[in-house]
């Protein structure tokens, strides 16, 4: 007897038995139990006198059946009388009196079920009794039971001590049961292990619902970069997701940096943060919590902490590689602003490309600000007036951190907020510990000054009892119980409230040694320039020693400029000249100096002060790239502004660009417009800062530019106008009466050629293809716009281009118009499959929903029976596209007899309807079975594996089509026992063949051996990569390590392609070592994989004189599973056999966003043996300050 045997069999609680095999029947069979109640059970848990433990009823193959549950806790010796006592068969010991006692379990269950076909009136009422007991019945008792059942036309189940263990034990919902009950934690992972998982991972984010604000205006989508400065309250609204979306039953997980940083792939990641919390899962749980989400049920997850990493940039685009290939997740991702501005123009496309979008955190409105300070006075059971906390709001402008930290009763006027609430907790403290506060502060400063001291992130408590004294260390103790100012984390690292407290701590443990020769280095360590920044200004150090600072590290007085702008201080202006001198040196104007220049652009990007357009005006020319002219646009140079927009491909939706423009908008009103105004009007206005100027007024989307862009286009001559940014601004602007002005560029687009090209691409049809149409999805046209447009089209021979212009715009007129034009199409027998619908459906997939007038409207059409049916057909298929919650509940409506109920069967199942299964399988067994099929990627069920087995033989190498994802949904056992069973019949198809591999049993490769022995293996093996679904959205593919083994003997008979992504498929699942051994001696010579690590790519653009890809290389390696270590070895080597100036500069780009300090003073003695170079030194400092400002290590 196992563990859990014994712990059933030691239950005395009735009511908790009840409770866990209750759990039990539910999951082991939902079908038949998920409806019944407990009459047997009272709120607190106790069992209660009823005349059925369980009842419910259920509809099972078009019947309704009555269902009842038993329960019975006792041992073996004692089951006869708890089953079977019969009241109605005892005598009593005393004439004329009743029998004494209660029937058995199973009679008193019988009893009511059949006074239940009574009252029913119907005596052929179907019931099923289940009988629960946490003992094993002897044999001649379970003969007895049944026996008893039968006789009364009832199907018994009997769930003995065995039965429930083994479901315990062996079900993944069973084994969460069982931790639920037993806590012995689960080895495989279930939903529910992966809900209670998502829970646990939130724990430690501290998320306080009673506090929160909600913000109407932050949608979120499938993949989100939530955007801010520090304290804006990122992570706390990505919190309040999750934690909403957890108690709705949806997954969520959080997931850390480092598991992001030391993982190949997502599956990896996952695991690593699964193990966290339930340390007993088997190896892959991972992919299966991936499994066990969908497309419309994505696994949520918060990815923390990627600010404080030294590599953000590479972690986005790890992320952004892992998005491109699993669409069962949502990803939300806080991240600071100067953060996205040091990533390139090539990294924001690929954000683009493919769809994440940029959340915009900004302070509290007044109303939200208001509401925030009220949350707390409740919290903290204060009570003050409105009135003064609006004035409270206003004083910090609505900064959410500042209002959740300021002392409100302490008046409307504040400064120094941040420094006041840490002496508000530390003189707390000391009041109830009866301490002097000036000792906390000294312990907690000496705790912090650790950090600059030896240049480490984090501190250990244990690191810290080296240093503090006995008083000291109870000093800290009070400090991190308290936990307002810091905690420790579950390592026993210190954790801050926030970055801000955390840097602000840092800034006043040094102010002391600002003018201490002995501490110079560490002072201007580069990665510490934030921290010294922060305290040269709090101290307001003298200028001559911030100038000499500043020169040594120029970002020290740019930071110290950047706090005095942000708090208004005039200690903004010595900063000022220490920044200004540093500018003034041309010596800083070379190379070397370029990672300093571009990061203090990144640092005045996020602040708008009068004196920025100066000192950006000192800038080299070489510094004039997006992120310069957006700081110049962001501080008032419009000029700055058209130079910035013209960087940016039009096609490209860059999620940031509204971001920005939204701000100046709002940053100077008036103003702003005025100025756009007089430009648009101007006669002298050249036609490209026109052609600029239309595309940010039509990311704004005023009527009130329309007069002045008219004058605009009248004044470009018609040779040069662009007639598809016209188009844009128009169509963004334009209202019922200046509709017309449209014809312009309409009349345009008719009289272009329509002769095509090699492409099949006309003048005509690429007018707006793939520019226009994209922009129209994230930025609609005018009401007036799209009326206008789809009226045209009525009467114009351009009908088709609108309607394909228009079809990513989410309208219910543009909606109906696309339907009555598939439905005409449709009854011409043209090709209408998947369109509009997959469009709507990949927006769906990026959580771009419909909006309701949309759903609406496509509804009213499908649901109406006198509308025309290829119409309700295409409405039907776009409604389903994009699903809501409530979908299900209005196709259910829909009659068996609609002349349209197959398009509403096949959305039935693509919305999960398992009370449809049994007309499926009549479906799939008619003559049209391959269209039926379909339905299982939807929803699978048991009655489809006995369908497929009737039509086994029916399969050959011809007919195969969905065959390798049928085997994909069933269990690995029952997929062998089916193919075994048939197996002489069907092994001489190649398709079985490789499906048999797929399964990957020790008995089917066995099997496959035998098979194949005389054929040609090449053929064989023609279309493994396609069948075993290599890189395929939707599929399991290559998940287990069996299937790589089983397939072993057979990769020199695919072809290079399907070696090559088989390779990769095995880096991917960290199974580098078998790709190296056994995949890649059999690829090509000029292949990209290597058994070694390979320098060809370095020695090719050496060759070649410049640097293309090379500058990836490193990171290139660690993602296809190769160590850091050894790389960077390998690349060293490589630049002492090839040292010149470009292999100096190929190394470099490589370090400078992954290298280590340790990487620097090795590159640096390699140049020191090799001689001075031309540029070595400005290439060393250069990687110096890329690598000395991002890390530590």
């Amino acid at each position: 007897m196992n563990e859990t045997n014994s712990a059933l069999a030691n239950i005395t609680d009735a009511g908790l038995f009840e409770r866990l095999a209750s759990d039990v029947l539910r999951f082991a069979e939902p079908d038949i139990y998920k409806s019944i109640s407990h009459q047997g059970m009272n709120p607190q848990g106790k069992t209660i006198k009823a005349p059925l433990d369980n009842v419910g009823w259920s509809y099972i193959n078009g019947e309704d059946m009555v269902v009842a549950v038993a329960h019975t806790t006792t041992s073996r010796n004692d089951l006869a009388t708890k089953w079977l006592r019969d009241l109605d068969t005892v005598i009593p010991r005393k004439k004329g009196s009743k029998p004494t006692g209660n029937d058995g379990d199973l009679v008193k269950a019988i009893k009511e079920l059949v006074k239940i076909r009574l009252r029913q009136g119907n005596s052929n009422l179907k019931a099923r009794l289940a009988l629960m007991c946490n003992s094993e019945e002897p044999q001649e008792i379970r003969i007895k039971a049944h026996q008893l059942a039968t006789q009364h036309n009832i199907e018994l189940e009997i769930w003995s001590n065995s039965r429930i263990s083994s479901f315990l034990d062996i079900n993944p919902n069973g084994q969460t049961i069982r931790h639920k009950y037993f806590g012995i934690l689960p080895t495989v992972l279930s939903y529910e292990e992966l809900l209670r998982i998502g829970s646990l991972s939130v724990v430690h984010l501290n998320f306080k619902q009673e506090l929160f604000v909600e913000r109407d205006d932050i949608k979120f989508q499938n993949l989100n970069l939530v955007v801010g400065t520090s304290g804006s309250g990122k992570t706390t609204i990505c919190t309040h997701y999750l934690l909403k979306k957890r108690d709705k039953g949806h997954p969520v997980l959080v997931l850390r940096d480092e598991n992001i940083q030391n993982s190949l792939n997502l599956d990896e990641a996952i695991q690593k943060e699964l193990l966290r919390y339930s340390d007993q899962l088997v190896n892959g749980c991972g992919r299966k919590a991936l499994e066990l989400c969908s497309l419309e049920n994505p696994l949520i997850i918060l990815i923390e902490d990627i600010n404080r990493v030294n590599n953000t940039d590479q972690l986005i685009e790890k992320i952004l590689s892992w998005a491109q290939s699993e669409r069962r997740i949502k990803i939300l991702c806080p991240i600071w602003y100067q953060k996205i501005s040091t990533l390139s123009l090539q990294q924001k496309e690929n954000l683009s490309k493919y769809g994440f979008e940029y959340i915009y955190v900004g302070n509290y409105t007044d109303q939200q600000a208001l509401e925030a300070l009220q949350k707390r006075c409740r919290f903290e059971s204060e009570n003050i007036d409105d009135l003064t906390l609006s004035q409270v709001a206003k004083n910090v402008s609505n900064d959410p951190l500042l209002l959740d930290l300021v002392d409100y009763s302490a008046g409307a006027i504040q400064d120094k907020i941040l420094e006041k609430f840490i002496i508000n907790v530390l003189e707390s403290i000391a009041h109830k510990k009866e301490k002097f506060r000036e000792d906390l502060d000294g312990t907690l400063f000496k705790s912090v000054k650790y950090l600059i001291y030896n240049k480490v992130n984090n501190i250990n408590l244990s690191q810290l009892s080296k240093i503090l004294d006995r008083e000291e260390k109870v000093d800290l103790k009070n400090i991190l119980d308290d936990g307002r100012i810091i905690r420790l984390d579950e390592k026993d690292n210190m954790v801050f409230r926030h970055d801000k407290i955390k840097f602000l701590l840092m800034a006043q443990a040094i102010q002391d040694i600002l003018d201490v020769e002995e501490y110079f280095e560490f002072l201007t360590d580069p990665y510490f320039s934030g921290t010294v920044g922060l305290s040269c200004y709090l101290s307001l150090l003298d200028s001559n020693r911030l100038d000499l600072l500043t020169q040594h590290n120029f970002l020290i007085g740019l930071y110290a400029y950047y706090y005095a702008v942000k708090n208004n201080s005039e200690y903004r202006d010595a900063c000022l000249i220490a920044v200004s001198n540093w500018l003034k040196d041309e010596d800083n104007h070379n190379i070397a100096k370029s990672t300093l220049r571009f990061k203090s652009l990144t640092i005045l990007n996020e602040i708008v002060h009068t004196s920025i357009l100066d000192l950006l005006k000192l800038y080299p020319k070489q510094d004039r790239h997006h992120l310069y002219y957006e700081c110049g646009f962001k501080n008032g140079n419009l000029g700055d502004g058209i130079r910035w927009i013209r960087l940016f491909s039009f096609e490209i939706n860059y999620p940031h660009i509204h971001l920005v423009i939204e701000f100046i908008v709002k940053k100077y009103k008036n103003n702003f417009k005025n100025s756009l105004f007089e430009i648009l009007k101007n006669k002298d206005t050249t036609v490209s800062t026109l052609h600029s100027l239309f595309i940010i007024i039509g990311y704004i989307g005023d009527y009130e530019y329309l007069d002045s862009v008219k004058i605009a286009i009248n004044n470009i001559q018609d040779d040069e106008k662009d007639f598809l940014l016209i188009f844009w601004v128009l169509s963004r602007i334009c209202d019922e009466k200046s509709a017309d002005l449209l014809d312009l560029v309409l009349n345009y687009w008719h009289n272009l050629s329509e002769k095509e090209d090699q492409y099949k691409r006309s003048p005509k049809s690429s007018f707006t293809m793939y520019t226009l149409d994209f922009k129209f999805r994230n930025y609609l046209p005018t009401e007036s716009t799209i009326r206008y447009l789809i009226n045209f089209s009525h009467k114009s021979d351009l009908k088709n281009y609108i309607l394909w212009l228009l079809r990513l715009v989410d309208h219910p007129d543009v909606l109906e118009a696309q339907v009555n034009k598939l439905a005409d199409w449709d009854r011409k027998g043209s090709h209408t499959w998947g369109l509009i619908a997959d469009d709507v459906s990949r927006a769906f997939k990026e959580n771009k929903k419909l909006s309701q007038s949309s759903k609406d409207r496509l509804k009213q059409i499908f649901m109406n029976e006198n509308h025309d049916p290829f119409a309700r057909k295409h409405a039907l298929k776009i409604w389903g596209s994009s699903p809501t919650d409530e979908d299900l509940k209005v196709i259910q409506n829909i009659s068996s007899e609609d002349e349209i109920y197959n398009a509403v069967l096949m959305a039935k199942a693509q919305y999960k309807d398992y009370t449809i299964v049994d007309e499926l399988v009549k479906k799939i067994r008619s003559d049209n079975s391959e269209y039926w099929w379909q339905t299982t990627r939807h929803i699978w069920h048991e009655n489809f594996e006995q369908v497929f087995e009737e039509q086994i033989l029916t399969i050959n190498d011809n007919n195969y089509w969905m065959l390798d994802e049928i085997f994909e949904k069933m269990t690995i056992f029952k997929a062998e026992q089916l193919l075994e069973k048939y197996w002489e019949k069907i092994s001489h198809y190649n398709i079985f063949i490789e499906i048999a591999l797929l399964v990957a049993t020790d008995k089917l490769v066995s099997l496959v051996n035998e098979s194949i022995q005389d054929r040609d293996l090449k053929e064989v093996f023609k279309y493994f990569d396609h069948r075993w679904g290599f890189k395929t959205t939707g599929r399991k593919g290559i998940y287990r390590y069996e299937q790589i083994m089983a397939i072993k003997p057979y990769i020199q008979y695919l072809d290079d392609h399907a070696k090559s992504d088989l390779f990769e498929i095995c880096l991917q699942n960290g199974w580098k070592d078998y790709a190296i051994q056994f995949i890649r001696p059999l690829l090509p010579s000029d292949c990209q994989y290597s058994p070694e690590i390979n320098t060809l790519k370095l020695s090719k653009e050496l060759e070649e004189g410049k640097i293309i890809w090379s500058d990836r290389w490193l990171y290139d390696c660690i993602k296809d599973g190769w160590n850091i270590e050894e790389s960077i070895d390998i690349l060293f080597n490589w630049l002492e056999n090839n040292y010149c100036d470009l292999a100096l500069k190929i190394v470099a780009s490589n370090l400078e966003s992954m290298g280590r300090r340790n990487d620097f003073f090795r590159m640096e003695a390699i140049v020191e043996n090799g001689g001075n170079l031309v540029s070595s030194q400005e290439i060393l400092e250069r990687t110096y300050w890329s690598i000395f400002i991002r890390t530590l290590s």
